[in-house]
């Protein structure tokens, strides 16, 4: 007996935009986090919490890469199923069926590349208020030092 193909593999197809969709909502959050670690880090001003949110927002950027990766994987493993599913009977070429899971996987897809772009718009800003602050670091330490040498040699005379 032949079973009757009712949901066209949508079903499966939904179960994988599922588990991507969860995923993205895991990386909007991490985004989120860091965003907002961005913002707190520009009012610390002593150099332990500086260093506790460095190494929080490490965490955070690499978690990121992860979850990135990991839906990128998803959505490759989707690209064949697509494929495979034009075979079924029902499923052609030019079916809503293919229209709906191609419209999916694209939209998917674009989220994606849009939340990548965000993270890299992100991690560079985090990366010149880094290079700021280092820079003052090293302008107020050099001022400090050059005051000291002053003072050692007015102290001799």
């Amino acid at each position: 007996m032949r079973r009757l193909i009712t949901d066209y593999g949508m079903e499966e197809f939904f179960k994988q935009v599922k588990q991507v969709e969860e995923l993205m909502i895991k990386l909007s959050n991490n985004l989120k986090k860091l965003q907002e670690a961005d913002e707190e880090i520009k009012a610390v001003t002593k150099a332990t919490t500086m260093k506790a949110f460095k190494k929080r927002m490490d965490r955070d950027m690499d978690e990121v890469g992860i979850i990135a990766h990991a839906i990128k994987m998803k959505l490759e493993e989707i690209d064949p199923d697509n494929l495979e599913n034009r075979k079924n009977p029902g499923c052609g070429k030019e079916t809503a069926v293919v229209r709906s899971r191609t419209a999916m996987t694209v939209s998917l897809k674009k989220k994606l590349r849009d939340k990548v772009n965000d993270f890299q718009n992100l991690r560079q800003s985090i990366q010149e208020y880094r290079e700021i602050v280092q820079r003052r670091f090293l302008q107020v330490k050099s001022k400090a030092s050059s005051l000291l040498v002053l003072t050692l040699e007015f102290s001799s005379l």
